[in-house]
């Protein structure tokens, strides 16, 4: 961390060691997931484009190279589709983990000044 960013809260773990977290890190994570799998969606969206025409022409090796290339875009939309949503979930799962922090540090706060 730099010099002039702030300190992230820090509380004694378990086991006594010092635990710190910056929710703004984890709201960061949630947007930077959400933002990869919005990449990947466009990407699974030009892969169909790209499978909707023979771009080798109408002769027998351009029919058969557009025939042979069909089931390996599928296969990478398949993958693509499934990168996009694990990404969703990660997303998501930052988003909580922000929540969660910024919550317990109101009720941490609210606890200590009652």
């Amino acid at each position: 961390m730099s010099d002039d960013a702030p300190t992230p809260p820090s509380s004694p773990g378990p086991d006594g060691q010092i635990v710190q977290s910056a929710a703004t890190d984890w709201a960061r994570r949630a947007r930077a997931a959400a933002e990869c799998a919005d990449a990947l969606r466009a990407a699974d969206r030009a892969v169909t484009a790209v499978a909707a025409a023979n771009h080798f022409g109408e002769c027998t090796e351009g029919s058969g190279m557009q025939s042979a290339l069909i089931p390996a875009l599928h296969e990478w939309q398949t993958q693509l589709a499934a990168q996009a949503a694990h990404l969703t979930d990660l997303a998501r799962s930052c988003a909580a983990a922000h929540t969660t922090f910024v919550d317990t540090d109101h009720q941490l706060a609210g606890g200590a000044s009652e």
